[in-house]
């Protein structure tokens, strides 16, 4: 038996392959301050090693582009990096170039040994991994290789690491690339590049968690986000992370009802809950649930001015601006139309907070705020019954993508139009006096229940009535 080499007992020691297992360079070669101390693995472009820097000491990965046509996807691969600075990113070190080879180097991390198997450590894993890729997708981008081996650990939290076959959203590949086990199959079909790819890999992520058997409550979950046809998944790694946080509630909700059950009172207070005189507030508070969201602004970080003088006088103008994305959580109450129609004949009024109506879907009621209520439209149709224009019925509206939101009983107001925010990108539109879909429908219940069957109503008859008129009208 022969003697162990320094360089493959150190490679031995870090816990990756001897150098000597067909790697391009040996420890010891340089890449500008940093030396080769270990191989580490090879990826689809180029290979990994550990390295050390010559003066600090600080220990890195560093990644060398093999594959020849690949230089301008490296160089966007390392400017990723180096624009992401978050906890659930490796931090990026330097990028070069040395014996013809594009390199850069980032923080080194600790692999994932084995996948969690209890319910909440899952959780833990599957949020924070998803964050990850969330935030690519904000960006535009799609991960398309998310599996345990690019899971690293920086302090106990999870680290989504390489990103060789990120793509642009809406892309159009030829040929499907990933790893067969946990990317979709439209991956391998070719086409185009859409967030639907990184969803089901999380799905397969959380099924080998559970070693192929999860719990019923995230079956559900994964069964959805592992759909064949990418139209039925989550339609966004929001979704997604909502599902998985509210994974447990039916089971909770169980729980309750059956203690209620034993204790009777509570028994009592569910049946009349279910008999309210106001079917149309059950109705509101089945369509709403509270969910925290990720909002996006731009700061002016840079500004640099110059003197110029145009006749007689000197004047000051902006030569050179900058601007930086910064990100904020805020939590939110949902109404979710579902590609419904909803409507309301009684007003709705806001307690303060933020809410968003979400599409795609019509939402027919007058609403109005009791405080300090901003009321975003997300791909939807809002016909809005409110008699008082902004701000004084305390609404600051944002009209989001592809939003329409009619002020059916209000003439057209500047000030209205003041007081929203409408993104020149959003494609939303603004209507005073415009026709009500609904509206129809209300008339025609109401000459129906003209005369004397309507007089000989009482007031609950009356109301239920006109509630299964709408309903029936929807259908």
């Amino acid at each position: 038996m022969r003697a162990s080499s320094p360089e493959e007992l150190e490679a031995f020691l870090s816990g990756h392959e001897p150098v000597g297992s067909g790697a391009a360079f040996k420890p010891g070669d340089e890449f500008g301050e940093w030396r080769i101390a270990a191989f580490a693995g090879k990826g689809g472009n180029g290979e990994v090693y550990r390295a050390v820097h010559a003066e600090l000491g600080t220990e890195a990965a560093l990644k060398v582009l093999m594959k020849d046509g690949a230089e301008e996807h490296f160089r966007q691969e390392a400017k990723l990096l180096s624009g992401i600075n978050q906890e659930c990113f490796p931090r990026f070190y330097s990028f070069g170039e040395v014996h013809g080879h594009l390199y850069y180097t980032m923080e080194w991390l600790e692999p994932v040994t084995q996948l969690p198997k209890e319910d909440g450590k899952v959780a833990e894993l599957m949020i924070a991994v998803s964050k990850a890729v969330a935030e690519l997708h904000r960006r535009g981008l799609a991960h398309r290789d998310i599996k345990p081996k690019n899971i690293m650990f920086r302090e106990g939290k999870p680290v989504l690491i390489d990103f060789g076959l990120v793509e642009r959203i809406g892309t159009q590949v030829a040929k499907g690339e990933g790893t067969r086990q946990y990317a979709a199959p439209e991956q391998f079909s070719g086409g185009e590049v859409s967030e639907a790819n990184d969803i089901h890999a999380l799905g397969v992520l959380a099924n080998g968690c559970f070693e192929g058997n999860p719990p019923p409550e995230w079956a559900r979950i994964i069964s959805r986000a592992t759909s064949s046809i990418p139209d039925r998944r989550y339609q966004t790694v929001t979704e997604f992370i909502l599902a998985i946080t509210q994974r447990n509630r039916s089971r909770r909700l169980w729980q309750i009802a059956a203690m209620s059950l034993a204790l009777g009172a509570a028994f009592l207070g569910i049946y009349g809950w279910h008999k309210s005189r106001d079917p149309e507030k059950l109705h509101w508070r089945n369509l709403c649930h509270v969910a925290t969201t990720n909002l996006v602004a731009r700061e002016l970080v840079y500004e640099r001015w110059e003197t110029n003088q145009v006749g007689n006088t000197v004047m000051a103008l902006p030569a050179e601006l900058r601007y930086r994305n910064t990100t904020n959580e805020i939590r939110e109450t949902v109404i979710e139309l579902a590609k419904g129609s909803h409507s309301f004949l009684r007003p709705i009024n806001l307690p303060d907070g933020n809410y968003r109506v979400k599409g795609p879907g019509r939402l027919t009621a007058e609403i109005i705020g009791s405080g300090n209520v901003t009321m975003r439209l997300d791909n939807c149709e809002f016909d809005n019954l409110t008699m008082l224009p902004p701000p004084e019925n305390n609404i600051r509206y944002i009209a989001e993508r592809g939003s329409r939101l009619n002020f059916a009983n209000l003439d057209e107001n500047r000030k209205v139009l003041e007081n929203m925010a409408i993104p020149d990108e959003s494609n939303a539109e603004v209507r005073f006096r415009g026709q009500l879909s609904s509206q129809d429908r209300w008339k025609k219940a109401l000459e129906e229940a003209s005369g004397p069957y309507i007089e000989n109503m009482d007031e609950e008859a009356r109301d239920k009535f006109f509630i299964e008129r709408i309903r029936s009208g929807r259908q």
